[in-house]
């Protein structure tokens, strides 16, 4: 059994994963001395920065990837419920529970759009996105990577799909690392993406 496998079995529909290392961001500049920052951090973003709707402003009804706990990587598949302006914080509803209602209160930094259905499309996460996506058959999101060109909407209505692959998810016969087609209204941009374009766009 994989190592994804055997964490998802201790927790139903989510899974708890730490960052293999520390920021990707820094990590990269740090190997760099007296040399092109620019140029390292366009590796890091990729050369097309994110779409207007990765940093809109949310409202009540749009749908999110949110972390729900500080203390590990865990993001969830939620709604928009309302805007705290004092605390800068958005109370967001569990789309997971059906029944049973379950909000949370996350930070700004801790919440990641959706693309709404008008705005969709595979043309923003080309081969080797870093990106979040939610894992087949729950309503959680991990890191994982596109590994191929995505394959367009057949009619209208249907959504582009994306193959992607998700850190620490290798097949348990083979060892090689499974790939998986993910509706692209399922994946989002990794927050220090969207923070690296909003900083480096600044003043331009």
């Amino acid at each position: 059994m994989c190592k994804l496998e055997l964490i998802r079995s201790s927790i139903p529909h989510r899974i708890s994963s730490m960052a293999k290392s520390a920021c990707i961001v820094e990590k990269k500049l740090l190997k760099r001395k007296n040399s092109d920052l620019y140029d390292e951090v366009d590796l890091v973003i990729s050369k097309k920065p994110p779409p207007n709707w990765a940093h809109r402003p949310l409202k009540r009804g749009d749908r999110c990837a949110a972390k729900v706990a500080e203390s590990r990587d865990l993001w969830i598949l939620a709604t928009i419920e309302r805007f705290d302006k004092k605390d800068n914080t958005f109370v967001v509803l569990d789309d997971d529970q059906e029944d049973d209602i379950r909000r949370y209160t996350v930070k700004r930094n801790c919440v990641m759009p959706l693309a709404r259905p008008e705005e969709s499309s595979g043309s923003h996460f080309p081969v080797g996105s870093d990106c979040l996506a939610m894992y087949p058959q729950t309503t959680s999101f991990y890191r994982a990577n596109v590994a191929e060109p995505f394959c367009p909407r057949a009619f209208e209505g249907v959504q582009d799909m994306c193959v992607v692959i998700f850190e620490e998810d290798e097949d348990e016969t083979t060892g090689l690392p499974r790939r998986h087609r993910i509706p692209v209204c399922f994946l989002c941009f990794r927050p220090e993406s969207v923070f690296l374009a909003e900083v480096f766009s600044f003043g331009t």
